[in-house]
């Protein structure tokens, strides 16, 4: 034991801790003490010295993608519902723009042909998947 009462330990380990206390109190100096971190407020992107940096355009910066939240409703009837002229959907002689109507046919998949049309469809939104958890077992084997 030293005269305060302290345990005496290892010289490397009290290089060490002394080593430390010193590089955090400079680090800290420096911090307080640089002109740039009085030169401009917090939040910004203007640097104190001669180099403005530009900031980034509006359009160069995509957005994320967003999580489909709503239900899709798909088939005939909504589509009839969206278009400004719903007779051109059963007109054979209407413009190629007004489509063909197959995407509205339900096909078997093993082999292809019609089976009958879809009215109406609802997609719901998938949920992401749930992560696993890790961990410790609650209960022993």
């Amino acid at each position: 034991m030293s005269t305060l009462g302290i345990p005496k330990s290892r010289p490397s380990v009290r290089f060490g801790a002394v080593l430390t206390a010193l590089v955090c109190t400079a680090v800290a100096l420096a911090q307080a003490s640089s002109p740039s971190s009085l030169a401009s407020p917090p939040g910004t992107n203007q640097t104190s010295g001669a180099v403005i940096e530009r900031p980034i355009p509006r359009d160069a910066i995509t957005p994320p993608v967003p999580i489909e939240t709503r239900a899709v409703w798909g088939g005939a009837l909504p589509a009839v519902a969206r278009s400004p002229q719903p007779l051109q959907m059963i007109n054979p002689l209407a413009p190629a723009r007004y489509g063909d109507g197959t995407q509205y046919l339900a096909t078997n998949p093993m082999t292809g042909t019609a089976e009958g049309v879809t009215l109406l469809s609802i997609k719901f939104p998938s949920k992401p998947p749930k992560a696993k958890k890790t961990g410790y077992r609650t209960k022993p084997r």
